[in-house]
């Protein structure tokens, strides 16, 4: 069963924590006691992604955008900086914790945790760095 521990989320706060330290980017992370990480990204140096898959939701008035963590490399809509942050971010984040057992074929899901990943939230948006 997915499910985001004390000491998991611990460990994992760390890693992302020094990521974002090292790389201008501001967020959180939340989601202890359940099956699903959330990891929120609130500014950073890069602009906001743009084109298909990444249109802002305007809940609030803000924008906000929902990255999906399986297929981010293949994105026409960002860029190849954020590409490779993501690609680290998800690093920092899976590095030994996380696992993936899952058989599809057998409708089997077996996984350490679910991951998501937000660019800017829903009550601030996200705030580029000057």
């Amino acid at each position: 069963m997915a499910y985001v521990s004390k000491e998991d989320k611990k460990v994992i706060a760390e890693r992302v924590k020094t990521l974002f330290k090292k790389t201008g980017f501001k967020g959180s992370i939340a989601g202890q006691g359940t099956g699903v990480l959330k990891v929120t990204i609130k500014s950073g140096p890069l602009r906001l992604p743009v084109g298909p898959g990444y249109e802002p939701r305007s809940d609030y008035g803000e924008s906000h955008y929902v990255v999906n963590p399986y297929r981010f490399r293949e994105s026409k809509g960002l860029s190849q900086e954020w590409k490779d942050f993501l690609v680290d971010l998800e690093a920092a984040i899976k590095q030994d914790i996380w696992f993936d057992k899952s058989d599809i074929m057998t409708d089997y899901f077996h996984t350490a945790f679910y991951i998501d990943i937000r660019i800017g939230d829903r009550k601030n948006g996200y705030q580029e760095a000057a």
